[in-house]
């Protein structure tokens, strides 16, 4: 990322957030601020497990900055980006939609720091990430033969020479390694004791054998490690709740060679299908609903995401045929017919879209559901064309825009509601509002399906005030993403000709 102005000794331009163990730190309407109980649980449940397993008694709080750039005050770790200023308490970090270096070794680095003082990276790096998934990533590095040698990687100028990853998880891995065979006191004298011209001699003299023994040892620990389902799924969820989804995704897929049963089988693939429909893996999403119909055709739910998904990917007949068999199972699924709405308009069938929307809309009995109907009814109606209906469509976006804002009263860290109001808004022509709620639900929403509806949105926004440049800018940063299929024709269209009314 670009770096940027942000300076973190000026604290009015943060909101702060405390916790037992943090004092958290980040941009007003950043992205941080709206995942805030995610970074908060992740950070106090991984810290907590540290501080206990190597009996820290460390009171007061960490300060952590969450800044959405790199600030050109800071120095970065240019390997992950992030700085620790032991002295201060305090920690660095980059959170945004294309990287987050926000990570639960970062406040054991730096209580190893303050309360032990220096050591080599490799010590310190591997000692802070004990609670690592090293058994599984460690696995997969030997796997594919690139298991580094301990000897060369012990000083500063060794462990920075190779791949950082590689290094992160070998010396996580090799200190795990030297805690479960020689004790937790043994690592903390070594930590305490050694530099980089001293830790490959106290490494042996204290585990009494040479390095090259020592490195055999611990690839037979690495070895002989088992894997289980349980834990496999723990650290899948602790990768979704640091919003690392690909590696989330990864973890699932290896779960899935471990179930043992049916139900098993349904548990893994309703976590994994979701997380791959949420974030733009929508191949793998259609594979997993398959496979879930199969396991379980009585849920109406499954056909229903399926539908869509098909949708998404322009297979409009597979999705009409799976969002009947949704109304076949639950006549009151309303939304399955929204759907089907949605395909009839993009086939150009405004009148039939119109039409079956407004006959489903009695049905939906879910305020999210009401809302959804009726900005859809509201972009139908204010179209251009013969069946343009102006003070329809005014009607149906008020009645969405008073809906959401009632809703969101209550649930007001869900960026879902704030694209809503930005699209009501956006159809009752109040531009700086629509601006207003689109750019915090751009900040604060992750999912490939709403990024790409708030690009296409944005960028109508800055057609219609104008501004074709500003408005392709959006476009394009949409045909980025991992979009539906309509939603990047609609992007491609837009850029060669300006979005009207």
């Amino acid at each position: 990322n670009p770096p940027c102005e942000y300076d973190p000794d000026i604290q009015d331009q943060f909101v702060t957030e405390p916790s037992a163990n943090f004092q958290i730190y980040f941009i007003r309407n950043s992205l941080a601020d709206f995942r805030w109980n995610s970074i908060k649980n992740y950070l106090e449940t991984e810290y907590t497990r540290f501080r206990s397993a190597l009996d820290f008694n460390a009171p007061g709080q960490m300060n952590l900055f969450l800044l959405p750039c790199p600030s050109s005050s800071i120095r970065w770790d240019k390997r992950f980006g992030y700085l620790l200023d032991p002295g201060r308490g305090t920690i660095y970090t980059i959170y945004n939609h294309g990287y987050i270096s926000t990570d639960a070794m970062l406040p054991n680095m730096l209580k190893l720091l303050r309360l032990w003082g220096y050591a080599p990276p490799f010590v310190v790096e591997g000692l802070a990430g004990y609670f690592e998934f090293w058994p599984y990533e460690m696995k997969k590095i030997a796997g594919e033969g690139k298991t580094p040698e301990i000897k060369k990687i012990l000083t500063t100028e060794g462990y920075y020479a190779i791949d950082p990853a590689t290094a992160e998880v070998a010396a996580g891995s090799f200190m795990k390694f030297l805690a479960d065979k020689y004790g937790i006191a043994v690592v903390k004298q070594l930590y305490e004791e050694s530099d980089d011209l001293t830790l490959s001699a106290n490494l042996q003299s204290l585990c009494k054998a040479p390095l090259d023994s020592l490195q055999i040892y611990w690839r037979r620990y690495v070895d002989t490690l088992t894997l289980s389902r349980r834990q496999i799924d723990y650290y899948a969820s602790r990768a979704g709740a640091a919003f690392r989804i690909e590696q989330q995704i990864e973890y699932y897929k290896e779960m899935s060679k471990y179930d043992s049963s049916r139900a098993d089988s349904v548990d893994t693939w309703k976590k994994l299908a979701a997380v791959c429909y949420q974030y733009g893996h929508y191949y793998d999403a259609q594979d997993g609903y398959r496979l879930l119909i199969k396991l379980d055709s009585a849920r109406s739910i499954y056909y229903q995401i399926l539908g869509n998904l098909y949708l998404f990917d322009g297979q409009y007949d597979r999705a009409w045929g799976a969002l009947d068999t949704v109304i076949i199972k639950d006549s009151t699924y309303a939304t399955a017919r929204l759907l089907q709405a949605k395909i009839l308009a993009i086939k150009g069938d405004t009148a039939g879209a119109i039409q079956l929307a407004e006959k489903a809309f009695g049905i939906e009995k879910s305020v999210p559901g009401k809302i959804e109907f009726l900005l859809f009814l509201g972009k139908m109606e204010g179209s251009t064309g013969i069946w343009q209906d102006t003070a329809g469509a005014r009607e149906h976006f008020s009645d969405a825009l008073d809906m959401t804002m009632q809703t969101m009263a209550q649930i007001p860290d869900d960026p879902t509601y704030k694209i809503r109001a930005g699209l009501a808004n956006l159809g009752l022509r109040n531009y700086d509002n629509a601006g207003q709620y689109l750019n915090v639900a751009y900040f604060t929403e992750q999912r490939s399906y709403y990024l790409g509806e708030i690009l296409v949105a944005l960028g109508n926004l800055e057609d219609l005030r104008g501004k074709h440049k500003a408005a392709v800018d959006y476009y394009q940063q949409g045909l980025r993403l991992p979009l539906a299929v309509y939603q990047h024709e609609l992007c491609t269209r837009y850029i060669d000709k300006p979005y009207h009314l």
